[in-house]
């Protein structure tokens, strides 16, 4: 990783993170990959998910490797924690299921838990502080990115010692559903487990909440979230890559860019735990518009989604 690395950690030695929010199947997986190729950038994949895919079940890391034959990830565990073997991953979960939960999302943002609460919360930063802190030391990125999309996550960050930023990443919810819908299966898990997969009306009441818990969180650290639609990234690749990196604080070179082109993007080998396939992709990848759900969303379910998201989608700019 070290020859294609510069720099180190954010402004005074803190990592400096952005953290990709928005529903799932919104294109944030492609997006992190290609964000992840450009010089001094690291992408992490869906940290949320760490205890679990990564500690408890030992998946794919994206570069190929189990997790703990990884690396990257084997390095990260011995400098924030003296060995992955240190850390009780069950803990971890049950402090994530008790913390990082949409309906605990206004608490977040305010900084008014229960005392016990507030306990919780910081054994889990204080965990996070040092994951961030190692994984930008071993691969002296400029720029970590964690693609956990969950909200309540992004607002957990913030009380990280980290100099975060925000992406959030929207797709027109009419696409999300078709693709929420659809049997993905899984390649870093054993045997045939597939992705996570919702009915119409979920995928349009999630979008709708997520894009709601969006607004709150650009409400609460005015100055650090940015927007970006897939679609826009499928028109413009290298314009929507710059556009996160340097909302960031990260300049970027035009040779910085050089991975990304008008209509396609070419993939290295990354270390993303959790998050779509295509983070195991590698090489030229075409980026096109995704129509495929005008043609195959049945009428009923469009109408469903339509209805839930009408306010929301249209000041997203969707029609």
């Amino acid at each position: 990783m070290a020859d294609r690395r510069r720099g180190g950690a954010g402004r005074a030695g803190r990592p400096r993170v952005l953290v990709v929010l928005g529903s799932g199947r919104s294109g944030s997986t492609l997006l992190e990959a290609a964000l992840g190729d450009v010089p001094g950038v690291e992408a992490l994949g869906e940290v949320v998910h760490l205890p679990e895919r990564a500690l408890r079940d030992d998946e794919l890391c994206a570069c190929g490797l189990a997790f703990s034959d990884c690396p990257f990830w084997v390095a990260v565990g011995k400098n924030a924690f003296d060995g992955w073997d240190r850390v009780d991953a069950d803990e971890l979960i049950a402090l994530r299921h008790e913390v990082v939960r949409t309906r605990h999302l206004p608490r977040l943002l305010a900084g008014s838990p229960t005392s016990g609460g507030r306990l919780r919360r910081d054994a889990l930063v204080e965990r996070l502080d040092a994951l961030y802190r190692a994984a930008a030391e071993e691969s002296g990125a400029r720029l970590l990115v964690d693609s956990s999309k969950m909200p309540a996550w992004a607002a957990l960050v913030a009380y990280a010692d980290v100099d975060v930023h925000f992406l959030h990443v929207v797709r027109d919810p009419r696409g999300v559903a078709y693709s929420l819908g659809k049997e993905v299966v899984r390649p870093e898990a054993a045997g045939t487990d597939l992705m996570h997969r919702t009915t119409p009306r979920e995928a349009a009441l999630w979008w709708s909440a997520f894009e709601l818990a969006a607004s709150a969180l650009r409400a609460r650290h005015p100055g650090r979230v940015t927007t970006v639609r897939y679609e826009d990234f499928v028109a413009d690749p290298r314009g929507t890559v710059r556009t996160a990196v340097e909302a960031a604080g990260v300049a970027v070179t035009e040779a910085d860019l050089a991975h990304v082109s008008r209509d396609g993007v070419v993939l290295g080998t990354h270390h993303q735990v959790a998050g779509n396939p295509v983070r195991f992709t590698t090489g030229p990848v075409p980026i096109r518009p995704d129509q495929t759900w005008r043609r195959s969303l049945p009428v009923r379910d469009r109408r469903t989604v339509e209805l839930l998201t009408t306010g929301i989608r249209r000041l997203r700019g969707y029609r």
